[in-house]
Parts: C-alpha cells; sequence; structure tokens
C-alpha cells in the first residue's frame, strides 16, 4: 500500500523506548497477505532488546506454528490456539485467540472459568468482540459467533477491559460493562466512517496504558513524531 512498514514500526518501538514500559503487548497481524516466518524472527529480537517482558497473540494474518517457533508463548503446539492467564505487578490479563475470526468452544470454557476466577482482569483479544461502528470493518471482518463471548463477559457486571487491535483505527467504544479500547496500527489506517476501505495517512500509533497504584486507569493515544510521508516508499 505505498508504506515501509519496517520503518514504521521502527519508529514506533523507538519511541515506545522513551516511556519505558513495565510490559509489550502486540495484538497480531504481523504479516500482510502471507505469513514469513522471518517476520517473526526479526519481531522478537526487537522486542528483547526493550528488556522487559512481551506478549504477543495471533491475528488473522497469522501462522500460529510459526509464532510458536519464533516466541516463548502460552501452553500448546502447532496451530492450536495460543490463550490463557498472565499476572504482571498484580494485574491479571486473559490473553483469548480469536485468529481464525471466531472464539472456539474450549477457549469460551477456559474464559468463562478464568473470569470468575480474575473478575477483574483485562481480556487481550486481536478482533474486538463488539461492532466498533466502523461501517466496513464492522461488516466486512467482525468476531463471528459472539453470543457466548458476550455473555461470559457481560453477565456479571463487573466492568472490563477488553484490548484489541485488528480494526486499523484507534477508538474506544463502551458496550454494557465493556469498554473496548482499539489499538492503532504501525502499518496503514482506515477512514472510520466509510462504508468501503479507504486508507487514511497517518503515523504510526500505539497506546500507552496506565494502572496507577490508587486504583485509577490511565490510556494515551501517541502518534510517533515522524511525519507519514517520511514513512512512505
Amino acid at each position: 500500500m505505498g508504506l515501509d512498514v519496517n520503518a514504521r514500526l521502527e519508529a514506533t518501538l523507538e519511541q515506545i523506548a522513551t516511556l519505558r514500559p513495565d510490559a509489550i503487548f502486540i495484538t497480531g497481524d504481523f504479516c500482510a497477505h502471507e505469513p514469513v516466518q522471518e517476520v517473526y524472527h526479526r519481531l522478537r529480537s526487537r522486542c528483547e532488546a526493550f528488556d522487559v517482558p512481551y506478549f504477543v497473540i495471533a491475528g488473522n494474518h497469522d501462522d500460529r506454528a510459526m509464532m510458536r517457533e519464533a516466541y516463548p508463548l502460552m501452553p500448546g503446539k502447532d496451530q492450536e490456539p495460543i490463550y490463557g492467564p498472565v499476572e504482571l505487578a498484580g494485574e491479571w490479563f486473559l490473553f483469548v485467540d480469536s485468529s481464525p475470526g471466531v472464539v472456539d468452544p474450549p477457549q469460551l470454557d477456559w474464559l468463562a472459568e478464568a473470569v470468575v476466577e480474575h473478575p477483574t482482569a483485562t481480556v487481550v483479544i486481536h478482533h474486538p468482540p463488539i461492532k466498533m461502528g466502523m461501517p466496513f470493518m464492522d461488516d466486512n471482518y467482525p468476531l463471528r459467533h459472539t453470543d457466548r463471548l458476550l455473555d461470559i463477559l457481560t453477565t456479571d457486571g463487573q466492568r472490563r477491559r477488553v484490548l484489541c487491535g485488528h480494526y486499523h483505527a484507534a477508538r474506544t467504544v463502551s458496550y454494557r460493562n465493556l469498554d473496548v479500547l482499539l489499538c492503532p496500527p504501525t502499518s496503514f489506517f482506515i477512514y472510520p466512517g466509510a462504508d468501503e476501505f479507504v486508507m487514511e495517512d497517518h503515523p504510526p500509533g500505539f497506546q500507552l496504558l496506565e494502572w496507577a497504584d490508587d486504583g485509577s486507569f490511565r490510556q494515551t493515544v501517541y502518534a510517533t513524531s515522524a511525519r507519514p510521508g517520511e514513512l512512505q516508499k
């Protein structure tokens, strides 16, 4: 699409480094049309340079076996879903694998138990579990068969955050007791209001998420300091 995706990623990682995060979450789609093993290994070396925990989940353009070859991941093998709980500084995160475009029944069984054990945990998933008010993505590439997933996440009424990607835009949408935080991409952006695919020219972005000692939560959406034109081929 005329973008230097490696330069955009590097610009993002360089800016993230200045913030000295405690951990890094990357919500999938490391490749574009076809998964490439080299891409996963290259990103692993960049993430390990931060010397902080990093966590990756699969997107719909990824190959789970290739990811397992490159990264230390949750239990499983080959193309099995990559999911499980993670504790960081007293906060729990539940990683869910939606890469096929649906969350499979065994994961849903696990998640139903996990939200009881960790009711305030944040859910990390590639696809948003709800529609995000972006017609092109909502109509063409949503997460499918979400009835039971939403029941699990909303029935107890516990206020819950969901971190995701997939939509190539930055926005937060609240639905019932869920606050769904959509992380901006390091690659291309999609214009949120269009019924068809319209690419927007923005610098690559990321979210800084902060859990404060007083119990408050802060979200900041960053764009890299580089201008979009500097990051195109």
